[in-house]
């Protein structure tokens, strides 16, 4: 059907007239130099010509009266709205058959508006209707870059937009595992990518809807592959977040040797950094803290102890190679401790592993990323496995491995945290071990009642938390420049005594059952009666083959400073023993076979 009225008013569309809108979406150029959006019949996202008189009610009358093409109460034109998703160009032309002519702006599909309101693709079109399809321009400008296409617009350049996301950003690759490390100015640290998170990436620095069907899946899959195979960008996973006398907080970062502040750098790998600010002028402590902490760790001792571990959980330093345990009584603040620190560390760069999972075969791969483990209720496990646990805390490489892509190993910048109201149990094969030598115990007292308890202590601590991280800092360089020794305490030895020698244990039967006198002496084998015959009586099943034995005995003596060595004994032997030791109830000998 046509009408004279609007045929008068409209422009013919020529390659000429195309533009690209301030905002990212394309229209056609009026003759009095402007872009109208019709806010619209069809759909938000179309854009259309407007007849000179520029009254859109009009216009849509016009269709309605003149087209047949009826408006519904709920606003919606059937199979116009949107047939296309919001990536075609609308023009009414101003031919003999006056028709709707859909253009998607990658030339994919075309089709016109009939009387009775169908699309028809262009091989039912009649011989007399014509469309004007402008070619699409070589680039498009959207967001903070340009896309690159290929000649007919059909394929995106994936090169030319790698080489641009280069020149724009700090990139690093990771070939295994898959990973693009990308430096954020604004926050001073790498994020890391995987090619689910990059397609996302993608997006954020090439907005609008325009590119929705540029950056489909497999082309941002593809790009992710151009870059991590780039030779100049490869890099290691064990050069971001590796041992280093510097903290990164939101407003810079800190040097530990110098107590001075910088500006943040991609030189230091970061791929995080502390939620909170370093003031480096005057500032109120945080009074909340400092109340937490002496009610929490009433000796100063204990006090100074908990603020150098605070710190160097904080920090990116683990030279120390140790892991710490908070013990304490329910209601001592210990979930308030380790819901602060994951808050100050970034929830995203920690986690949450129980010991049966961090020991297990995913384990590695549950932390590679984390800057702290957290471990709860370990009072309820037992540490049967010792070897995996050392080598993380010794920073030992370790193998990773995830479902569904390729094993490889790398070294683990975790901090590990034990949390418990109990004293963790060890396997007595595995106690006296050098691993129990790398646990540094803190102890919380004094549980608050139900009327004391503050629901709201940890937001109020949160509020502080640039005061806090101040104050700790502050603590961790003044512990860094006197040599990164961890004060001593009563508490914490006496727990490490207790953890090193649990009940049941070859080091806990020798301080029950013998003393230290240097002309003692006894037999391996009248020590191994004995015990035997002591875990008996105390209700002890764990038993020892001959080798575990052995070399159980050989580790306690040696920390207890026995000598092992061969002797004889009221004329018999020389037999294998310890030299420094003698039994308090003096009746081993009876026992010896």
């Amino acid at each position: 059907m046509k009408n004279k009225n609007a045929e008068k008013n409209m422009v013919k569309c020529t390659s000429a007239n195309f533009i690209t809108a301030q905002n990212g979406k394309v229209g056609w150029l009026m003759e009095d130099d402007e872009i109208k959006e019709i806010a619209n019949p069809f759909s938000a996202s179309y854009e259309t010509i407007l007849p000179d008189n520029d009254e859109i009610d009009e216009y849509a009358r016009m269709l309605n009266t003149d087209c047949e093409t009826s408006i519904e109460d709920d606003n919606e034109i059937e199979e116009i709205a949107n047939p296309y998703k919001a990536v075609c160009v609308t023009s009414l032309l101003c031919d003999d058959e006056d028709s709707f002519d859909c253009k998607p702006l990658k030339l994919q599909k075309q089709g016109v508006l009939d009387d009775d309101d169908e699309i028809h693709h262009p091989a039912t079109l009649s011989s007399s209707s014509s469309t004007v399809n402008p070619p699409p321009p070589e680039s498009l400008s959207i967001g903070n870059l340009p896309i690159a296409t290929q000649s007919g617009a059909k394929h995106i350049n994936v090169c030319e937009i790698a080489e641009q996301i280069q020149q724009k950003f700090i990139v690093n690759a990771l070939f295994e595992p898959k990973r693009l490390f990308i430096y954020d100015e604004e926050l001073g640290f790498f994020n890391q990518y995987d090619v689910r998170a990059f397609a996302l990436f993608l997006r954020c620095i090439y907005d609008g809807s325009e590119i929705d069907h540029i950056l489909r899946p497999s082309n941002s899959a593809t790009i992710f592959q151009r870059l991590l195979t780039t030779p100049t960008i490869q890099d290691s996973l064990d050069a971001y977040d590796r041992d280093q006398p510097f903290v990164n907080v939101l407003n810079g970062i800190v040097n530990l040797r110098t107590g001075q502040m910088v500006p943040h750098s991609p030189k230091n790998k970061f791929t995080s950094a502390l939620q909170g600010k370093y003031l480096v002028s005057a500032y109120t402590p945080p009074q909340k803290f400092n109340a937490f902490v002496e009610k929490n760790f009433p000796l100063p001792e204990d006090a100074l102890l908990f603020r150098q571990v605070m710190f160097y959980m904080l920090s990116w330093l683990r030279s120390a190679k140790l892991a710490f345990y908070l013990k304490g009584e329910m209601n001592t603040g210990k979930s308030v401790i380790a819901k602060l620190l994951r808050r100050l560390i970034g929830e995203e760069n920690t986690s949450q592993l129980r010991l049966p999972q961090l020991l297990g075969r995913w384990g590695a791969s549950g932390i590679v990323h984390s800057r702290l483990n957290i471990s709860t209720e370990v009072e309820r496990e037992t540490l049967t496995r010792g070897s995996e646990l050392k080598g993380y805390i010794a920073l030992d490489p370790q193998p990773c491995e995830f479902k569904g892509e390729n094993f490889y190993t790398a070294i683990l910048h975790t901090c590990f945290l034990l949390i418990g109201n109990g004293m963790l149990r060890v396997n007595p094969r595995m106690a006296d071990t050098a691993l129990l030598e790398r646990f540094l115990f803190m102890e919380a007292k004094n549980p608050v009642s139900k009327e004391e308890w503050d629901t709201d202590l940890l937001e109020k601590l949160w509020l502080e938390r640039d005061a806090i991280l101040t104050e700790l800092i502050d603590v961790g360089i003044d512990w860094f420049q006197s040599g990164m020794k961890f004060i001593e305490t009563e508490t914490s030895l006496k727990l490490a005594r207790e953890f090193k020698c649990p009940k049941g244990s070859i080091g806990y039967y020798l301080d029950e059952c013998y003393n230290a006198v240097p002309e003692g002496r006894e037999w391996t084998c009248s020590i191994r009666a004995g015990f035997e015959k002591w875990q008996k009586e105390n209700g002890f099943s764990e038993t020892f083959n001959r080798s575990e034995f052995s070399d159980a005995l050989r580790l306690a003596a040696t920390q207890r400073g026995f000598k092992s060595d061969k002797f004889r004994i009221n004329g018999e032997g020389p037999r294998h023993g310890y030299r420094g030791l003698v039994s308090k109830n003096h009746r081993v000998h009876a026992i010896v076979s």
